[in-house]
This record gives C-alpha cells, structure tokens and sequence, in this order.
C-alpha cells in the first residue's frame, strides 16, 4: 500500500510542482543549527560604593569592566523590628514586596542616563511574563518563606528580597553590553519614602494601632558576566563594528504621564472614571495601563491592597478627536496580545491572588514572537489631545476591596517606547541617538 500512495503522489501535479519548491525541507534531515561560542560566565556580588539604605536616599553600583552582561539582580536583607511594648503583631506585606521601597534604578554609562525603570515601569514589565516566570520574581519580590501570594505572612530576621533589573539591554542576547568595551558602567537605585510594607497591631479593646516600616539591612547587586575567548571576541568587535559604531534598536519605558484622579472615591457603589493625557511625541509599541490607589497605610488589609493594580471595566484610547480603542477591560486582559504567529493569548494567567493581572495592555501591532526588539510603533509626534480613559470597577472585592472605598484611585499610563542607543568604537561612548 505504501508504493501505491507514493506512486500516487509522484503523479500529482500539485505535488510535484510543491516538491521543486526550494520551501520543501525533509524535517528528519541531521542538522546542528546554530551553536553558541563557548565561553565562561561568572557571577559577581557588588556592593554599593556610594549611599545609604535609608527612604529617600540613592545607592550606586560600579559595574566591572570585565566581560559581556547578561543579568543582573538586586537582593535585600529585610529585618522586621519589633514594636516596644508588643507580643504580638498582624502582619501584612504589599503584593509587590520590596518593590515598593524603591522608586526606579537607572543604569548608566559614564555619567549618562542609558534608561531608568520606575517602580510603575517595573510592574508593566512583571505583567507581561509568562505566568511561571511571572510567579517566581513575585516570590522573591516578597521574600516570604510562609504564606498566600497577597501577603498573608511573616517576615523573618533577615529575609531575604529579590528584584531583577529588567533594563532593556539585558532583555535580548544581540542587546547585551560589552562592559570592557564601553565607557565605565554603574546602576543607581533610589529609595522611596512611602510605606512600602510592614505590620499592624489593634489592642484589644482600644482602637490603637502600631505600625513599622521593615529595615533594609543589606543590600548587593549580583551580575552576569559572559567572557569569550581572544579571537571570538575580536570577530564579534568587528562584525558589530564595521562601521566604526553600532546602533542598536532597543526601547524603554515612560512613566513620567501625570495619572489622573478618579472622579469619586472607590466606593463599593460607585464607578470611578479617571482620565490620564498623554504629553510624550515619542514612537509607542505598546501602552500599559493601570488604576492604583495611593495612600500611607497602617492596617493590615491597607498594605495589601494600596498599590495594587484595580479591576477596571472598559478601556478607551483617543488621539487627535479620533476614539482608537474603546473595548471592555477582560477582553484586552484575555485576548489583548496577538503575537506575529496570529495567536492571542492572556499573558497574565488566571490567578485570582494575583493583581498583576489588573495591568491591562493596548498593543499597538503585533507581538514579536521570534525575539526581534520591534513588532511595530506608532509615533505620536503628529498626533494632538492623546490620552487613555477608564472606569475602575466598583470597590466590592479583592484588590478593589473595602480598605481602598475612602480614596480616589489614580490612572498610570507606561509607554513602551522604540529608541536607537548607539555605542562609538572609537572611545566606547554609548548614548541615546533617536527616540522620537
């Protein structure tokens, strides 16, 4: 039967004229593909050589000019110091962990901003992580060894917290930065001053409260360092700078927009709309979009839920009189992101515990699905009266919960915006060429 099925085949037209097509690939041909040079990778612990681990303060990292960098991660020793005069305490940690006592992390060449992650900026990025990866940075963002993913949980005498540096030069392998190669390189981190997570105690029968900050103890900066051999890296020197500089696509996040307030507090009864305008003239490939509420809290339910991304019900983008997005929040949360392969598919996983997923994103083209920096942009140069309207769900449950019904929520709007960052030959100068 086999025969007359292949004589069959090598009768038909159709089959023949696909068979002389150069597309045809026998899928059980031997072939190795590509193979990375071999080369060594070593992790190196830095210490800050400037700062102090207190709120409002910076704290900078000298990179080693030493080899090719691939990752790096931030780690904290967290202390939860006891309240005088207390046996016991409730204790609650914001979903977000020790992402909250940072305001962004600026990663320099020489004196040179190359890009700055705020804190909202980070949170965009952690929302589009597939969920397992999404999962683990949450982990040791929070750095609790017990407990549910909102918080429930003790902090232990020296804890230790996790944040990577998700900076766009480390997100793709042809990114990367040769540190021997540049001008010196360094990352800052500056601390905030908000109430980013501790514990709250009610004495029975009083309406006392106590409250404590967790103290940051220690804090160092793990970093990758991939070193090729001599004539490997000579031939990617030159292939990368045959034209004496290299200019690479890359982007960063913007999240400088002023977020509009709501027009009436969370209530579990009310709706509140926000409306947030858009001033950058940059090109955008994809705008995340978010409501929070802001506040100082001091109850346990309040630490969980203040900075929390809010269920929010509809969506709408408008530029020059022009309504280009007006669609139901769920619906950009479960099919928002289309990759270049045509499937959707939600990013943000299912669980209910998690708030990242109230991070909704308006994709402005296709999601590149073969690790190229660009699937497509839109500039607003052109482009007048941008902004994003949305109405926050009503404050009934979970993160749009009862300890956020007396506060207006705000609207964060981050850009994901393309940028070209060039890197001179000649003296190792990396700056930023075009990004509007």
């Amino acid at each position: 039967m086999a025969l007359q099925v292949i004589s069959s085949n090598s009768n038909s037209s159709l089959l023949n004229s696909l068979t002389s097509s150069p597309a045809m690939v026998n899928p059980l041909e031997y072939a190795l593909g590509q193979i990375t040079p071999f080369h060594s990778k070593l992790t190196v612990k830095h210490t800050p050589v400037s700062g102090n681990l207190t709120a409002n303060t910076s704290n900078r990292f000298a990179l080693n000019k030493f080899g090719v960098i691939s990752k790096m991660i931030l780690s904290f020793k967290v202390n939860r110091p006891a309240v005088v005069g207390e046996t016991e305490n409730t204790v609650a940690n914001s979903y977000y962990g020790i992402l909250e006592a940072i305001d962004s992390m600026t990663q320099m060449s020489s004196s040179r901003v190359i890009h700055t992650l705020t804190k909202e900026s980070i949170k965009a990025i952690i929302s589009d992580l597939p969920t397992d990866t999404r999962n683990a940075v949450i982990r040791g963002l929070q750095g609790v060894a017990t407990g549910d993913a909102t918080g429930n949980a003790i902090w232990a005498a020296g804890e230790t917290c996790y944040i990577p540096c998700f900076f766009p030069t480390l997100s793709n392998p042809k990114l990367y930065i040769d540190s021997e190669f540049v001008e010196p390189m360094s990352v800052q981190i500056n601390f905030s001053n908000k109430s980013w997570s501790g514990y709250a105690k009610v004495v029975a029968g009083t309406t006392t409260k106590h409250f404590s900050r967790p103290a940051i103890t220690d804090m160092t900066l793990y970093v990758d360092y991939l070193n090729f051999s001599a004539s490997e890296r000579d031939a990617l020197l030159s292939k990368n700078y045959v034209d004496d500089t290299l200019s690479m696509l890359t982007y960063d996040y913007d999240s400088s927009e002023s977020p509009g307030e709501g027009d009436v507090a969370l209530g579990a009864d009310a709706t509140s709309k926000c409306k947030t305008f858009i001033k950058n003239t940059g090109s955008i490939s994809d705008i995340y979009v978010y409501a929070e509420v802001e506040s100082n809290p001091v109850e346990p339910a309040e630490i969980q839920q203040t900075n929390s991304p809010l269920i929010l019900e509809d969506i709408k983008l408008f530029a020059s009189g022009q309504e280009l997005v007006n669609v139901e929040a769920k619906l950009i949360q479960l099919f928002g992101k289309t990759a270049t392969n045509g499937d959707f598919f939600d990013s943000k996983g299912f669980d209910t515990t998690d708030p990242s997923r109230n991070i909704y994103k308006i994709q402005l083209g296709l999601n590149s699905s073969n690790g190229d920096q660009l699937g497509n942009a839109m500039s607003l140069r052109e482009l007048n009266n941008v902004y994003v309207e949305a109405n926050v769900s009503k404050g009934a449950t979970g993160y749009n919960g009862t300890a956020n019904n007396t506060f207006k929520p705000v609207l964060r709007v981050i850009l994901k915006k393309v940028e070209i960052v060039t890197i001179d030959a000649s003296n190792g100068r990396l700056t930023k060429t075009v990004n509007t």
